[in-house]
């Protein structure tokens, strides 16, 4: 019930569901930046591979010389040579 109370306000308020519901918001600047807001935690961290917790399962971005180059609790940048983005 209270899950209906909250969808229903969310609907009538016009409040995007990543801001609601807290779900991720990814946004890829082609092969070389990308911005992640709503994240849970850093899993793993390596130049060639980095790995998030996310509310209901992780993503991985794989590539060469990856980097943190923003990070706070609710948001992060990664740049690099960016080959690979996946859900797991």
């Amino acid at each position: 019930m209270l899950s209906n109370i909250k969808a229903h306000f969310v609907q009538i308020m016009q409040i995007p569901p990543e801001i609601a519901y807290r779900l991720p918001d990814i946004e890829l600047y082609g092969n070389r930046k990308v911005f992640i807001e709503n994240y849970r935690a850093l899993i793993h961290y390596t130049e060639h591979e980095i790995q998030l917790k996310l509310s209901d399962r992780s993503l991985r971005i794989c590539g060469d010389h990856l980097t943190i180059c923003e990070y706070s609790k609710d948001s992060m940048t990664i740049t690099g040579q960016i080959r690979e983005v996946s859900f797991q």
